[in-house]
């Protein structure tokens, strides 16, 4: 099964198009009902390749929350040696399906799960991206509350950040596929990597 999803997603990956000059959300997203998802554990089976995918290789949603203006979500962001950063994404309501991340002050777990390296020191070019994107621009978050959950960000600097969450470590065609078939809906077209859970 792991080899037809590798099939798959590289099959997909394909025919995406990569004329597409500039990254851009669409304006109109469907409402995220935050509830239907609370009752799942979430894990990253595809990303993007971008700098803060070098350093965390698998991601889960260990819970969510519903706040008044939008929800939190406790995750484990796991490092390549397999250790992780638990740590609280604060997420405000901006319009249906969209939302902004906020920190709390003081809080850098968010910095410290997708930026610190092994060595403790930070990668500057990941610490630059959550500081001047993650925490910036408006991401939007995609779900068929069945087979996956997708958080969707287009940089100031127009490349897509992508992490796809699916209801096991181990993703389904299903999974998979309606995730493909949404993105597409929605004209965003870019590659995918699978992820390490």
């Amino acid at each position: 099964m792991y080899y037809v999803i590798i099939f798959l997603v590289s099959f997909l990956n394909l025919f995406s198009s990569t004329t597409q000059l500039k990254c851009e959300l669409p304006e109109t997203v469907p409402e995220l009902d935050v509830d239907k998802l609370t009752y799942t554990k979430w894990y990253t089976g595809l990303q993007t390749d971008d700098p803060a995918s070098n350093n965390v290789k698998c991601e889960e949603i260990v819970s969510m929350t519903k706040t008044s203006n939008g929800y939190d979500s406790v995750l484990r962001s796991y490092t390549e040696s397999k250790k992780f950063v638990e740590w609280t994404s604060h997420l405000i309501r901006q319009r249906a399906g969209v939302f902004k991340e906020t920190r709390l002050d003081g809080d850098v777990t968010m910095m410290n799960a997708y930026a610190q390296l092994e060595n403790k020191t930070l990668n500057t070019v990941v610490y630059n991206l959550v500081r001047d994107d993650l925490e910036k621009d408006e991401i939007m978050f995609i779900s068929d509350y069945r087979n996956y959950q997708a958080g969707i960000l287009c940089t100031l600097q127009g490349q897509w950040i992508i992490r796809v969450y699916f209801p096991s470590p181990t993703p389904t065609v299903t999974n998979v596929v309606a995730f493909f078939n949404e993105m597409h809906r929605l004209g965003i077209s870019t590659r995918l990597l699978l992820s390490e859970c």
